[in-house]
């Protein structure tokens, strides 16, 4: 590995654990509040909605991420450049596409699950229905993430992640406090909207990185082929460019063994916010058993993450890293 490398993985590991561990603390800190106000029994129609949220993304995103970092970064160390931004393309209609489609399935079957599976009640499909518009902006800001990773810039990410927090802390804590007034069922729902936000305001941080890097590269692109007139460069220029559905079979076929180890916690969240509140609710009562989901919830989960943050850094920062030096041989 050349000190180049070495520079380069210190420094997006660097960026990415403390940019998480910001952003972890911002939404630990979001709890305390959001516990106050909407109690243990509000926090466990949030925690519902939240859990049913996070692992529908995952699905969402399918791994693309991660596996578009790889292909990206081995293709821009080849010099393939057109291919790079073919399959970065392709990738953006899969976010799209799947975006859209999560964010039906969640709106539309948040009362099958909210109220039928997990017991939570009406307050808990408001919460789910008010937090499903951010399914259609997560999906599209993972592939853009992926896309900087893949070109070992990992400042956009790693920012995006705290603006995101930030927002989401705002407006949670400030729907939260004023829909109150209104019912608990509005004040969970403008907790959960808060995700919306946060969304929102990562997917204009994505956009202007994203503007200020084709700028670099059309600048760069131009410069390059002012210099090399007597020289071209192959692989760039006369390779067929790859169709769809091979892109797709490609990135599909890194993704499937992301996606399963990364619904793994999702899906355990998932399933404990699913039956405890069923399990428990004839012995201690629906309340009761709300109640507890909210305790798991809001003060357990949002804890849980902590450790595991540095291990998701260092191994986003490493796969393009790796792959660029095996694309090359070196």
């Amino acid at each position: 590995m050349t000190k180049e490398t070495k520079d380069s993985l210190v420094k997006g590991t660097l960026i990415l654990t403390v940019a998480a561990l910001v952003a972890r603390f911002l939404g630990v800190f979001q709890r305390i509040p959001l516990v106050h106000l909407l109690g243990d029994a509000g926090n466990g129609s949030y925690s519902i909605a939240f859990s049913l949220y996070s692992a529908l993304l995952v699905i969402a995103t399918a791994g693309i991420p991660s596996a578009l970092s790889k292909m990206i970064s081995e293709k821009n160390a080849l010099g393939r450049q057109a291919e790079a931004a073919r399959i970065y393309k392709a990738a953006i209609w899969f976010a799209i596409g799947a975006g859209l489609f999560m964010t039906l399935l969640l709106y539309i079957g948040a009362p099958l699950y909210a109220e039928t599976i997990s017991h939570g009640g009406p307050d808990a499909t408001l919460a789910t229905r008010a937090i499903a518009p951010a399914m259609l902006m997560f999906p599209l800001i993972a592939i853009m993430r992926g896309y900087f990773q893949g070109r070992q810039n990992m400042m956009p990410n790693g920012i995006s992640q705290v603006v995101e927090q930030i927002f989401r802390l705002i407006t949670s804590i400030v729907l939260a406090y004023f829909l109150l007034k209104v019912s608990l069922g509005w004040a969970v729902a403008g907790a959960s909207f808060g995700g919306v936000a946060g969304g929102a305001a990562a997917l204009v941080v994505m956009i202007y990185f994203t503007v200020k890097l084709k700028k670099r590269d059309a600048a760069a692109s131009k410069l390059a082929r002012e210099q090399t007139a007597a020289a071209q460069s192959g692989p760039a220029s006369t390779g067929a460019m790859p169709r769809y559905r091979d892109i797709y079979r490609g990135l599909f076929k890194l993704s499937i063994p992301i996606v399963v180890f990364s619904m793994m916690v999702p899906l355990v969240y998932l399933i404990d916010t699913s039956i405890i509140t069923p399990l428990l609710e004839g012995a201690i009562g629906h309340k009761e058993a709300l109640g507890l989901v909210g305790i798991m919830g809001a003060r357990a989960q949002s804890l849980a993450g902590i450790p595991i943050i540095l291990a998701i850094a260092l191994s986003q920062s490493v796969v393009p890293i790796i792959s660029a030096a095996y694309s090359k041989r070196i």
